[in-house]
């Protein structure tokens, strides 16, 4: 058990134990990487939510989505950027829940990314049968007559119903209950301004009432029109604006250690 110890940490005069250089190297790797990848994917989040095909009514049916798919250059090509852009604030937020140093912050931030992963899952998922699936279906609709055209409409259904599914659990895990439970690590701890775990706790609100508007009321078009895209952009510039604070704290851990 001692050993164990002692590869981790060294004993300074002072008594208190002092990180080795190797998990100190490693700290300041995992920050240093989380904010990259907090930052990259963020701003991929942007680029790809304002490219993102919208009409209004699109969510409406499965054959609206589907036309909007189907008329659309950039459907294919802009989910995979999306897809990239969850993967990469997986790590960004794995670099933050590394950041806190209080026990009860810690805590929180755990739980905050295992939420995360959850959440990362439903939004991969969504890109995926979109990109894919749902793009092959539009397509096919499109040029069918009679009868296939009816089999298309109704794989397009089942899959409309799917998508739903998988964007209301983004919703809820990654852009509600994630940023929320950091907004709570953030305030239990002394390592980032309180006023960046207020707002992901209200940027957090949004999107959990986007959510429950979406599941109890039924209503897609506030809920993903108007609401949910307020919480995106919010917790998106939130991440990128946590990612950056912890690339300037790893360059300030080099400094220290050099």
């Amino acid at each position: 058990m001692s050993s164990v110890r002692d590869e981790e940490h060294t004993t300074a005069s002072d008594g208190l134990p002092r990180p080795t250089p190797t998990r100190f190297s490693a700290e300041r790797s995992t920050l240093r990487l989380g904010g990259m990848s907090a930052m990259v994917g963020g701003a991929l989040l942007l680029v790809g939510n304002i490219a993102h095909p919208r009409e209004s009514g699109q969510l409406a049916d499965a054959e609206s989505l589907l036309e909007v798919a189907a008329g659309s250059r950039l459907w294919v090509i802009d989910h995979f950027v999306l897809l990239l852009a969850v993967s990469l604030l997986l790590t960004g937020l794995y670099g933050l829940s590394r950041s806190f140093t209080s026990a009860a912050a810690r805590s929180w931030a755990q739980l905050a990314w295992s939420f995360s992963i959850v959440g990362v899952v439903f939004a991969a998922a969504l890109m995926v049968t979109e990109a894919t699936a749902l793009a092959k279906v539009a397509d096919e609709w499109t040029t069918a007559t009679g009868t296939a055209r009816d089999v298309a409409l109704a794989a397009g259904g089942a899959l409309f119903e799917l998508s739903l599914v998988f964007g209301a659990g983004g919703m809820l895990f990654l852009f509600g209950a994630t940023p929320l439970l950091f907004g709570l690590a953030i305030l239990a701890d002394e390592d980032h301004p309180r006023w960046t775990g207020w707002s992901g706790i209200a940027f957090a609100a949004i999107a959990l009432l986007a959510f429950t508007v979406q599941v109890v009321a039924g209503e897609t078009t506030l809920a993903l029109f108007t609401l949910f895209p307020v919480a995106a952009i919010g917790v998106t510039l939130w991440i990128i604006y946590l990612g950056a604070r912890l690339l300037k704290r790893s360059a300030v851990q080099g400094e220290v250690r050099g």
